[in-house]
């Protein structure tokens, strides 16, 4: 686990991997990523999913997951919903538990629109949410808004 005094290390590490010709892996960013969730940095877990990206890793469905959580935490749905539709539909039928996730967090906050927006458009791409509470959540924040 990182703490708050470790960041400033780990980030110039990570760095440094480069500047001695060393390619960070997937696992690599995985943690960087999760530190980044630690701490509360969304705009670098962003950065290294673009890193991530422009190395030519393939970012698989758990990294992508992170960095949708840590946007989530930090109340970044719009990022949530671009990352959602810019990245999600390499992932396939991996998608529906970043969906998940994303609906239930939008949800969670009152975000109605925002929730029943995403609950419909993983509809529309066949990629339905597996599980109730996720229906139960944006069917509660629609009622709370008194969207009937």
């Amino acid at each position: 686990q990182i703490y708050s005094s470790q960041w400033a290390w780990t980030m110039r590490l990570f760095k440094s991997l480069r500047r001695i010709n060393l390619q960070p892996n997937v696992e690599t960013y995985r943690f960087m990523i999760r530190a980044c969730q630690h701490e509360q940095k969304w705009k670098q877990a962003i950065q290294l999913l673009e890193f991530m990206g422009r190395q030519g890793l393939e970012c698989p469905t758990q990294v992508l997951s992170d960095v949708v959580q840590v946007c989530a935490d930090q109340h970044q749905l719009s990022r949530v919903v671009a990352l959602l539709s810019s990245r999600g539909e390499a992932l396939g039928d991996d998608r529906s538990p970043l969906y998940e996730r994303a609906i239930r967090a939008m949800a969670g906050e009152g975000r109605w629109k925002l929730a029943s927006g995403l609950l419909q458009e993983a509809f529309s791409k066949r990629c339905w949410p597996r599980s109730a509470l996720t229906y139960t959540m944006t069917i509660e924040a629609c009622g709370a808004a008194k969207q009937w």
